[in-house]
């Protein structure tokens, strides 16, 4: 362990300092204020006094920074679980559907984004090797869909910036003309716009509304066809930043 530089008396001995920038401790103290933690640190060990100042000196001394932390989302084993009973109950319901022939026709819908400058999911690399991206990727561009099996591809709709219910209602109103004539089940995620109010109107017997359970992207079949837009979508990046790159090494010979 570091020892201290500056002069100062030592509050905290080692072990003391070690449960302090343990990583367990940071991630419990994650939503506390530097203040609050002083507290408990002050608590914990029966000090007769330990600022917030003092605690800060601490971090920086141990590299510890105020920055954005890098999440990992994780659940429990009962939640993962509850969630595999879920999804294994709305299996069973759809397969009792088709069946049955409840539905003429299942439709499953989604929307994801795409930017100017889109990541890659993999590429080849050097060791070490990291790809410059732009903080600022480029104004992004929504694409919805709606898919089934019978007719492939029903319905889409493309337009700048992110999706809302304004938008997500019309695109509703335009597919269910699609399916006039046709008792249609729409199958879709749990996005919040998907649960506006605004939008239950639009439901009738004719036009059913399903939702996937929560965390369930690989039962919608649409999420394949996703995966094959963003990637040509990413390669023709290349052709485009291509030409960018000639035209400004043009402008700095001339």
């Amino acid at each position: 362990m570091k020892t201290p530089k500056d002069g100062r008396k030592e509050i905290l001995d080692q072990n003391q300092i070690r449960w302090l920038i343990d990583c367990n401790t940071l991630e419990s103290m994650s939503h506390l204020s530097l203040r609050q933690r002083a507290v408990i640190v002050k608590d914990k060990y029966q000090l007769r006094t330990f600022s917030h100042y003092t605690l800060s000196r601490y971090y920086k001394r141990y590299g510890i920074k105020y920055n954005k932390p890098d999440y990992k989302y994780w659940r429990s084993q009962a939640e993962n679980n509850d969630l595999r009973g879920q999804q294994a109950e709305y299996v069973r319901m759809m397969v009792g559907h088709m069946e049955k022939r409840t539905f003429d026709e299942i439709i499953y819908i989604d929307e994801t984004t795409c930017n100017l400058w889109q990541k890659t999911s993999r590429c080849w690399l050097r060791p070490g090797m990291k790809l410059r991206m732009l903080k600022f990727r480029g104004h992004s561009i929504t694409i919805i869909g709606a898919i089934s099996q019978e007719r492939g591809l029903v319905y889409y709709e493309i337009f700048p910036e992110s999706n809302n219910s304004e938008r997500f209602g019309n695109f509703l109103l335009a597919l269910k003309e699609k399916c006039r004539g046709r008792k249609a089940a729409i199958v879709q995620d749990n996005l919040r716009i998907h649960h506006a109010r605004a939008l239950s109107e639009t439901y009738d017997e004719n036009f059913r509304r399903i939702m996937l359970p929560i965390y369930s992207s690989e039962l919608n079949p649409i999420e394949r066809l996703w995966s094959l837009v963003k990637r040509k979508w990413t390669q023709s990046l290349f052709h485009i930043t291509e030409e960018l790159t000639k035209e400004r090494k043009n402008k700095s010979i001339q």
